[in-house]
Formats: structure tokens, sequence, C-alpha cells
């Protein structure tokens, strides 16, 4: 009976052992899982926040680098903006100092510098003639004296003269193409269009591009109202724009007044007019119908010169003598 109880004891002891080994292995195999399980977890959850880390990484990457993009683009258009800007203000400037240098030199053509106050300017109209015009050139010569001529339509005989005027120094203006009154100055057109084509034959001729012109009459002269009332003044404005100067006078010799005035009249008109507190234009005519002009001329020179004037032609830094527009 006791060998019995020992046994049962025993059988239950190793139960027991058994039991509580196979739970020991079932919580071992099951916190072995759960190890497992959580190892697996932390895994993904280091993958995934890896993962998340390295996308975030990548986007600030690429969020850098837009934006270091957009600051080179930007920088880029600033850059190319300023050189724009300098490059504008670069032409703006030259632009100016163009536009300055264009206006400086226009106002140096339309504003001549006055000239000396003693000096005689001797200009003879309505030539170039055959027998008066050679002389007057001889004396011009002889005297080392410089003049001008304001001319009138000339035959081929007559380039010789005009090209000696110019081999002497002396000035050529265009007077007009046709001194009759009537025909001249018949509208507002018919004169400037016999400048225009005057000072073209002139060029063709001789090669020398007249600058001047004097008007037949003078600026002043009535007789035009009888045949186109008010054309001086609209001739006077036109003359200005096409870049002309037109000379009227301040001394008359007084040899239009007929033919061959004494040439002692003549001699002595210009002598009475002459003044040294202004420069002196001098109206003369060299046509073959004054001789005596020509034969007046050496004594004029002689006593200009004896009273301490000098000499020259008109030239484009004259000032120019204007008369009163009466029409």
């Amino acid at each position: 009976m006791k060998r019995t109880k020992i046994f049962i004891v025993i059988a239950l002891t190793m139960l027991s052992a058994l039991a509580l080994s196979g739970c020991k292995k079932t919580v071992a195999a099951s916190a072995a899982t759960n190890i497992s399980s959580e190892s697996s977890k932390s895994s993904a959850k280091k993958s995934d926040s890896s993962e998340k880390k390295s996308a975030s990484d990548s986007a600030k990457s690429s969020t850098a680098k837009s934006s270091a993009a957009k600051s080179s683009v930007a920088k880029s258009a600033a850059s190319s903006a300023v050189k724009a800007e300098s490059k504008k203000a670069a032409s703006s400037d030259n632009s100016k100092n163009q536009s300055n240098i264009s206006v400086d030199a226009q106002n140096a053509k339309q504003q001549p510098v006055q000239s000396d106050a003693n000096t005689i300017y001797l200009t003879f109209d309505d030539g170039p003639s055959s027998t008066v015009t050679p002389e007057i050139l001889d004396i011009l010569e002889k005297n080392d004296v410089k003049a001008t001529f304001f001319i009138v339509d000339y035959s081929q005989d007559k380039i010789p003269l005009l090209k000696r005027m110019i081999a002497d120094g002396d000035t050529i203006g265009i007077h007009t193409i046709n001194h009759d009154y009537s025909v001249c100055y018949a509208n507002d057109t018919a004169y400037l269009d016999g400048v225009n084509s005057l000072s073209s034959k002139l060029e063709k001729d001789t090669g020398y591009k007249a600058f001047c012109i004097r008007f037949p009459g003078g600026s002043s002269n009535t007789v035009s109202k009888k045949y186109n009332p008010g054309v001086m003044a609209r001739l006077v404005a036109k003359v200005n724009k096409e870049g002309l100067t037109y000379y009227d006078w301040n001394v008359s010799s007084g040899d239009a007044a007929k033919k061959n005035v004494a040439k002692e009249s003549i001699t002595g008109n210009v002598k009475t007019k002459l003044n040294k507190n202004h420069e002196n234009i001098v109206l003369m005519h060299d046509t073959d119908a004054k001789k005596t002009t020509a034969a007046a001329l050496q004594s004029i020179i002689d006593y200009g010169k004896s009273n301490g004037y000098t000499f020259s032609p008109i030239s484009p830094s004259t000032a120019p003598i204007h008369h009163k527009v009466n029409n």
C-alpha cells in the first residue's frame, strides 16, 4: 500500500515536471514568436522610417535643387535685366550725344559767326559778262582781293570765267536763272525752281556747290507785288527751310541807276557809306553795260586799304545782311 502511494506520488511529480516543461517550451516559443514579431515590426518600422526619411530627404533635396534652380534663373534674369538696362542707358546716352552733336552742327550752320566790323565784301550781280567780268577779275587778282559773284544763267563760253572765279578764291552765289520779275516771281515756286536749276548747272559745269543766294531786287523789293502779292515773305521762309542763306546789302554803289554811271559817283557812293562799326556788303554789277563799275573798282580798293579795311569774299561764316521784307 505504501509502495503504491509512493509510485503515485512519483508519477504525479513526473507528470507535473513534464507539464511544466511543456508550458515553458510553449511560453518560450510564444516569447520567441513575439520577439520575432516585434523584431519584424521594428524592422518594418525602421524600414518605413528609413523610406520616409529617404523620401523626405529626396523631397528636401528636390526642393532645394528647385529653389536653387529658381534662384539661378532669377539671378540670370536679373543680370540680363541689368545688362539690358545698361545697354539701353548706353544707347540712350549715345543717342543723346549724337542728337546733341547733330543739333550743335545744325546750329553752327544756321548761326553764322559775326564778321569783322572793318571788312568789305565786294559783291557783283547779274554776270558773268564777256567784257566787264574779265576786267573785274583782273583788278581783283592784281590787288589780291577776293569778291562774291551772284550769277544769272550763262552760256557755255562763260564757264572759263566761272572756273577762274573759283581758282582765284572768289565766292559764287545764285542770283536768278531769269531776271525778269514777271517770270521769277510769277508764283511761289518759280524763283526757287530757277535757283535749284542754275545751282545744279553750275555744279555740273565746275564742281562748285553754291551755298548763298541774292533775290533779284533784294528781299525788300516791291516790284514783285505787281506779279504775286506776298511772295517775298513766303520765299524768305522757304529759303531758310531749304538751308540756303540769302544776302542783301548795306552799301549800294548806285551803279544800277542807269547804264554806265560815272565812276566818280560810284566811288563816292561807296566811300560815304562804308562804316567800321559793322561789316560792309557792297552792291555792284558786272553786266556788259557796267563798264564804269570796273573803272571805279581800283579806287574803291585803294580807299578801303588806306583806311584800315580788309576785303573778303562771303563765306558760310559771314553774317548775312537782311532788308525788311515789304511784300
